[in-house]
């Protein structure tokens, strides 16, 4: 009996599914994807010193209901530069409420402001696949939420915000002096940078999962100018990512994309699984 135990556990098959990183990320998701209760790491992918683009550790409780965020932050502040540099650490939390994970607009953790905020068309941090529109929130009615932001990347934001609201309202059009095909090239932008569809059907995405490094499935969703990368679990799909590429941009829009590429790109670096 033990022979055969022995035999049957070193078949190639057996190999492959205990060796496979393939296997063990697909496990390792579906647990992900299962998870009502469990706290991530928000790594800006350029820390600025004083903003709102600083890590965020964030506890989220999940039900077929509601989503729950609650997340803090530490800011450092600059207080004095001569003689030498002294700074002053601020520390900002908050809780975000939210009924729909399948709206088309996020709520970037970049633009969260402390307090408390329910939100409604607003899926925060998660991106379902099915999803054919998307935005990072830059547009929707959250963005109220973000005059507690730098005075730098809030007017940024509503200057992007007023341009594209001037392109996509008709009657409002004839106040910009651009020809017909520059307006065309703009409008084409603003539709493919709210365009969802899925890039790469499976990619092996690093992060630390309840201490240890581990690799699990994702979705790459987006579009030329924003990818998204999302965990492959319909239950939860996470934006574990977003990338934005300042190419081939309307020469209108070039600097307001490019201070998003600088500012906006996050990843997910720790998930600690608490239920």
């Amino acid at each position: 009996m033990f022979k055969m135990f022995f035999y049957q556990t070193i078949t190639l098959l057996g190999l492959f599914l205990f060796f496979s990183p393939h296997a063990y990320a697909g496990d390792l998701t579906q647990t992900l994807g299962n998870a009502t209760h469990f706290s991530l790491r928000i790594v800006p992918e350029k820390e600025e010193e004083g903003s709102s683009a600083s890590i965020k550790n964030v506890e989220i409780r999940k039900s077929s209901e509601e989503m729950i965020l609650r997340w803090y932050s530490q800011i450092r502040l600059l207080t004095r530069e001569e003689p030498w540099p002294e700074y002053k650490i601020m520390t900002q939390k908050g809780i975000l409420k939210t009924n729909d994970i399948k709206a088309s607009s996020m709520l970037h953790p970049h633009l969260w402001s402390p307090g408390f905020f329910s939100l409604k068309e607003n899926s925060l941090i998660w991106l379902p696949s099915e999803t054919k529109t998307f935005e990072p929130g830059f547009l929707s009615p959250a963005s109220s939420y973000f005059t507690k932001l730098s005075k730098d990347i809030f007017e940024v934001v509503d200057q992007f915000k007023t341009l594209a609201n001037l392109l996509q309202n008709t009657s409002e059009n004839t106040e910009l002096k651009i020809s017909n095909s520059e307006r065309a090239k703009l409008n084409n932008f603003l539709q493919t940078f709210t365009q969802v569809e899925i890039l790469t059907h499976k990619k092996l995405f690093l992060v630390v999962v309840n201490g240890k490094p581990e690799k699990i499935s994702t979705l790459v969703m987006g579009n030329k100018y924003v990818q998204y990368t999302v965990l492959a679990s319909p239950q939860n799909p996470l934006v574990l990512q977003i990338t934005f590429l300042a190419k081939d941009i309307p020469s209108l829009f070039a600097p307001y994309f490019e201070r998003f590429q600088d500012y906006f790109g996050y990843a997910v670096s720790q998930i600690k699984i608490l239920n």
